[in-house]
This record gives structure tokens, sequence and C-alpha cells, in this order.
């Protein structure tokens, strides 16, 4: 019930955004070479064989332009060492303040933005 609570959360909260909710790491991989993929949000605990850092490592390796968030119940030093470790830019244990998200996400899409952006040249 909280997953959906948060979905929906999110989903509401970055409206103006181009949210894509996938359902399993599989769907999330998969989602990589169909469009550019600025953010990806990630429990540490999903309902496959693959957790968020396996995933956060499998995204890594496929798009490393793209930026991820690993949020967690499960918040100790080992579990955020290893997020690190595996390619994550943002860890956020739960409960987190949907401003400390929001902070991250138009962090992370401003500058996705100002590198999309035609630089002049001089």
């Amino acid at each position: 019930m909280l997953a959906i609570v948060l979905r929906r959360l999110i989903e509401t909260s970055f409206s103006e955004y181009n949210v894509v909710h996938v359902t399993n790491s599989a769907a999330a991989l998969a989602q990589l070479p169909l469009q550019p993929v600025p953010l990806a949000i990630t429990d540490y605990h999903l309902p496959s064989s693959m957790d968020g850092l396996k995933l956060a490592e499998a995204i890594r390796a496929r798009s490393p332009e793209t930026r991820i968030v690993l949020i967690t119940a499960y918040a100790t030093s080992e579990i955020e060492q290893a997020a690190y470790a595996h390619g994550v830019e943002f860890y956020l244990p739960k409960p987190f303040l949907l401003k400390d998200l929001t902070l991250v996400v138009r962090t992370v899409l401003n500058w996705w933005q100002g590198q999309q952006q035609p630089h002049e040249t001089d």
C-alpha cells in the first residue's frame, strides 16, 4: 500500500515532467533505449530478484548519464556505502521529506536541461 501512495505522490508532485512508472526492474531497464532517462528513482527493496543496488548498477552500465536516486526503509551505513559504490548519486532513507526529493529532482533535471542545450561557441 505504501508503494502505491509513494508512486502517486511522485507522479502528482512532478506532473510537469514526463514521469514513467514501471513495476519491475526489467521494465525499468527496457525504458533506457526508448528515450533519454535523466533520472531514475528506485527503492532498495524491489518485487523481483534484482534489488535496487543491482538495478542501479545495471542502469549505470546501460545509461551512464542517468542519475539515480535510491530510497529505502532499510537505512544503514552499509547500504548507503553500497549504494554509492553501485553508482547511486542520491540516497534518501525513508521516511524522507517531499521537499528533499523535490530538491534532488529539480537539481538533476536542471542539470540535464543544461546539458541538452546547444552551447554557444566563442
